[in-house]
Parts: structure tokens; C-alpha cells; sequence
């Protein structure tokens, strides 16, 4: 599954869940970001840069992540 999101910000954090640990592999504007583990229910910071317009991919390499809500600093 992959998440793809458009937006304007410096940063970029993900409050999210899994019931086991999975790692999820990044992209800004196509450059590869370190990946995030998500491990439990909290929020994830997923990227941190510049002000401006951006295209972020998630790619979720399995079945059980939960996602709900993206926020912008």
C-alpha cells in the first residue's frame, strides 16, 4: 500500500498505529527520506525541511498499519 500526499509545510508528522512493528520507507519529491518505524499508537515525525510545496510517499510494506491523521509544522 502506498500513501501518496501534497503539501506545504517544513514539516510533516503522521499520528499513526500497528499491532507489530513495520517500517515504512519515505520520499520528498522523490529523494529518499530515512524510514519510520511505527510501533504502537502515537505520532510519527516524517519529514523536516524546507517551506514549500512537496509530494510525500509512504510505502507501507504490509497489512495492519493504521493511519489517521497527517499534521503540518
Amino acid at each position: 500500500m502506498k500513501i501518496l500526499l501534497r503539501f506545504n509545510a517544513p514539516k510533516v508528522n503522521l499520528v499513526a498505529g500497528s499491532a507489530s512493528p513495520q517500517t515504512v520507507s519515505l520520499t520528498v519529491d522523490g529523494t529518499p527520506q530515512p524510514p519510520v518505524t511505527i510501533d504502537g499508537s502515537r505520532l510519527y515525525s516524517l519529514y523536516s525541511g524546507s517551506r514549500g510545496e512537496h509530494v510525500l510517499r509512504v510505502k507501507v510494506p504490509k497489512a495492519g498499519l493504521s493511519a489517521y491523521t497527517f499534521t503540518f509544522g
